[in-house]
């Protein structure tokens, strides 16, 4: 492995919490392997537990695991430094190869950078990250380097565009799609789960081995106090802990203590009847939640002329996008099919029985969690279809 090389002028990294402990790993095992120490985010327990087994059948799991704590929340050059240590005999995956690259980018590391390049070409990940050879593109053109006085040529321009159209075209998948990560969120995957529900494709397109990582990464982020944080690293919100919790059980996740601890959390704050508005829609989309307790989210404003300002058209790219096909939802006040699990979660996360709940009241109920804003703030935003999570 060479040595960091020159450096480029790095981006500034946003700085992380201290990684906290988190008691949601592989439930059961006993005494604990190096995977689980590098889950719960004991850093340097793990790096050296991960040492004494390098023949461990879940070594390079555990190594990715420690890669990416190292990566969000330690030291890169910790896990630079991990990746120069793995043993011959340990054969990195696509995920080990991603989160050392990752660190070579923050740290501007060009030259270990491509190595660790040069190396997951050579160990095979062509499909899934790397998927020039497999295309036989030609990625080797010569690199162009101006200097102010330079002239710009139209060989110049046309190297530069081949160059970049190369390397866009290496990184496309072979459906057609270009991968991105969008982790931290922890209202995207319930979204995703919500739509195959609905659709009744969830068993389709998720295997059995998705499913089971999917609620492995769900318990993983719960905290102490039981709820789910909008973000990974955030307290606890009803709108994280809810859509969470609904995903658990969609899953078929049957009660456990950690959906137990959830329960308890968002029945002891309210109930899912305080969930901010963009839960109260999802909710009621599978059919947890009645539309009736949802504010008018009007489909006609689209019909309005753009040029007034209050066209939704108008309004930022993400409000926008969110909001057309809510008020499409809105409109038609779909429902999914009702489940007998449908039918279970809603005596499980509301404190009084479903046909009693009073929908005028929950329109405007929101948990206190959510409320950090001034009384009058909060209603100008609930009116202006402003998410309150």
């Amino acid at each position: 492995m060479p040595t960091p090389g020159p450096r480029c002028r790095s981006r500034s990294r946003p700085t992380s919490p201290p990684a906290v402990e988190i008691r949601h790993v592989d439930r059961g095992r006993r005494p604990c392997s190096p995977l689980d120490i590098a889950r719960a985010g004991v850093l340097a327990a793990a790096e050296s537990k991960l040492a004494t087994a390098p023949t461990a059948p879940s070594y390079i799991t555990a190594c990715n695991a420690l890669l990416a704590a190292d990566s969000s929340g330690g030291p890169l050059d910790a896990a630079l430094r991990l990746f120069r240590a793995l043993p011959p005999a340990v054969h990195p995956d696509s995920t080990t190869f991603v989160l050392a690259l990752s660190a070579c980018a923050w740290l501007g590391y060009l030259s270990t950078g491509e190595f660790v390049k040069i190396s997951a070409s050579e160990a095979g990940y062509r499909n899934d990250i790397f998927y020039a050879k497999q295309k036989h593109l030609q990625v080797d053109l010569p690199a162009i380097k101006l200097v102010d006085s330079a002239e710009v040529t139209e060989e110049t321009i046309l190297t530069s565009l081949r160059k970049a159209l190369s390397q866009h075209s290496s990184l496309q998948a072979q459906d057609g799609h270009w991968a991105g990560d969008f982790s931290g969120i922890m209202f995207i995957m319930p979204i995703l789960i919500f739509a195959l529900h609905v659709t009744g494709t969830l068993n389709t397109v998720l295997s059995t081995e998705h499913r089971r990582e999917i609620c492995r990464y769900i318990y993983n982020h719960q905290n102490e106090d039981g709820g789910w944080g909008t973000q990974v690293l955030g307290p606890s919100t009803m709108f994280g802990s809810c859509l969470n919790y609904v995903t658990l059980r969609l899953l078929d996740e049957v009660d456990n203590n950690a959906l137990t601890k959830g329960r308890a959390w968002i029945l002891s704050r309210g109930s899912a009847s305080a969930i901010p508005q963009w839960g109260k829609i999802w909710l009621s989309v599978v059919g947890l939640y009645e539309w009736s307790g949802n504010n008018s989210i009007i489909p006609e404003l689209w019909l309005v002329p753009h040029f007034l300002p209050i066209h939704p058209g108008r309004f930022w790219c993400f409000c926008r996008l969110v909001y057309m096909p809510m008020s499409y939802l809105y409109g038609k006040k779909f429902v999914g099919p009702i489940t007998p699990t449908i039918l279970a979660i809603r005596e499980e996360v509301y404190s009084v029985p479903y046909h009693e709940i009073d929908w005028n009241k929950a329109r405007d109920t929101c948990a206190k969690v959510h409320l950090r804003r001034s009384s009058l703030s909060t209603v100008v935003a609930s009116k202006c279809y402003l998410d309150l999570s």
